[in-house]
């Protein structure tokens, strides 16, 4: 994600310093205010969209800077990649960074591609790879990894509220009014995960 928090930049760079951190720090906050300026000089929205991989919300609360670099974009969606990774990140782990997305007043990105669809394969966590490319999906668990997002809003909701259950499309829209969504490009993998979870 390369966040000015995150250490894996720092180690990479090999910044051990306290002023050469500093230094870093100070550029990249540079670089994002000029960035910031010049598109919003042209009318236009800054949008950012940071992966957070397999890292649990502990982690992006102790480490991303994605809350403290929000300010310089007009909207951002975190971009969960509980879709394309494994088993070891699990259903609650995803419900853990969507309420650590919601306390910091940031935005999600809904996550599904071509692999929902029948026969067809993608970059699920539910597909088999050969030589880095899917060789075979399970198309219905990867729809159910889709939909687990609706899921997992509804659970962060219960979990954070505590109030007698809203219909879905209510809570989804009160927790996350804008989203993102990434979906390939085929638009028939909106339709078909809409199909079976229509609050997505």
């Amino acid at each position: 994600q390369g966040t000015i928090n995150d250490p894996v930049p720092k180690k990479k760079l090999n910044l051990k310093k306290e002023d050469e951190i500093k230094e870093y720090e100070s550029k990249y906050i540079e670089f994002l205010q000029e960035m910031s300026d010049y598109i919003h000089s042209h009318g236009l929205e800054l949008i950012w969209i940071p992966a957070t991989g397999t890292r649990d919300a502990t982690y992006l609360k102790n480490n991303s800077g994605i809350p403290t670099l929000a300010g310089y974009f007009d909207r951002v969606f975190v971009q969960l990649n509980y879709y394309q990774y494994n088993s070891q990140y699990t259903f609650n782990k995803l419900v853990e960074k969507i309420k650590w997305i919601y306390e910091e007043s940031l935005s999600i990105e809904m996550e599904a591609d071509c692999a929902v669809l029948e026969g067809k394969r993608g970059h699920c966590a539910e597909c088999e790879y050969a030589n880095n490319e899917p060789v075979y999906c399970n198309n219905a668990k990867c729809l159910e990894r889709a939909c687990d997002y609706i899921s997992g809003i509804l659970e962060a909701y219960w979990e954070l509220f505590h109030r007698p259950p809203l219909s879905p499309e209510t809570v989804v829209n009160r927790l996350f009014p804008h989203r993102a969504y990434y979906f390939g490009t085929d638009f028939k993998v909106v339709d078909k995960v809409r199909s079976k979870c229509p609050e997505w």
